[in-house]
């Protein structure tokens, strides 16, 4: 799997082990592109791949308007980019036939992005943060007009990483490591997500072609 950062690298590794009981390795399994305009770097890993017969599916931001694009427009351009690479592999070694599959969070269908994913598989029990959250953003949008300073309202990343330090108890004297932080954060805590919603299944579908459960015997 290739995914854009660090964020999408737990957040699967989380999501294939609560699925599908396989631990997936960073740099391995999962590759992290530094961003979503990359993934012509990727090509050595894109033909070694295809020499094992495994496709490359490709996970990223679906992205929206906000950011000059939407669903329609990123599957477009990620999907000539990943045409241009295989050509360029195929041309070099013609017998080597590198196969790729494309999914955009949030559910690979709307504009969005993990983020997106993450707000709709929070567990129910805590909406009010959430809600809370909402009404802060409409302060300081109200706010806007009321002081002399430009103000640049939170980004979404801020939200979930406040939604989960609110949840946390207090850190040990000595650790060091922040269980909010996406690198830590633990989504397989059924007590602040819902890795089962409905808002994952199109996730899960697309991974179920891939990933079976080990079965006990």
């Amino acid at each position: 799997m290739f995914v854009e950062g660090s964020a999408d690298v737990k957040f699967l590794q989380d999501f294939v082990r609560f699925h599908y009981e396989i631990e997936l390795k960073a740099g391995t399994h999962i590759i992290e592109c530094g961003g979503n305009t990359r993934l012509a770097e990727k090509k050595p890993q894109f033909e070694s791949s295809a020499l094992n017969k495994q496709v490359n599916c490709i996970i990223f931001d679906a992205d929206s308007e906000e950011q000059g694009t939407n669903f329609q427009g990123t599957k477009e351009r990620i999907s000539t980019e990943l045409a241009s690479i295989g050509q360029s592999i195929e041309l070099e070694r013609p017998l080597l036939k590198v196969k790729f599959d494309i999914f955009l969070f949030p559910n690979n269908g709307d504009d969005g992005d993990l983020e997106t994913l993450l707000e709709r598989t929070i567990n129910p029990a805590n909406q009010p943060i959430l809600d809370c959250w909402d009404g802060y953003e409409r302060c300081l949008e109200e706010t806007r007009s009321k002081i002399p300073s430009p103000i640049t309202l939170p980004i979404r990343k801020s939200k979930i990483y406040s939604y989960t330090k609110l949840l946390l108890s207090k850190p040990k004297k000595g650790e060091k490591n922040d269980k909010a932080n996406e690198r830590h954060r633990d989504y397989t805590n059924g007590q602040h997500w819902m890795l089962s919603s409905s808002a994952t299944e199109p996730l899960k579908t697309f991974l179920d072609q891939y990933f079976k459960k080990e079965s006990t015997p």
